[in-house]
């Protein structure tokens, strides 16, 4: 038996021959070779890799800090160009 240890996980045992194949030939694993590791992999396929808290904040005050910085940066690019002109 094989005991594999990293931060937070602990395998005792070989994946799959499916779990093992399409960990290796993912779409980022071909293209730019070992993305995420393997703990982080199984946890995405789970589904387990997202921790919802029960206090969600509304993402309301983010959006409009963002709208109003990209107003801001359109109207100071609109005034920096037409001083060009």
């Amino acid at each position: 038996m094989i005991i594999v240890t990293c931060v937070g996980c602990t395998y005792r045992s070989f994946p799959s021959l499916l779990e093992f194949t399409s960990y290796t030939f993912s779409f980022h694993m071909i293209l730019c070779g070992p993305f995420c590791f393997y703990h982080d992999y199984v946890k995405f396929i789970d589904g387990t890799n997202y921790v919802t808290s029960q206090s969600a904040t509304s993402p309301v005050l983010v959006i409009i800090i963002q709208h109003y910085s990209v107003l801001f940066c359109f109207f100071y690019f609109m005034e920096i160009h037409s001083r060009d002109e």
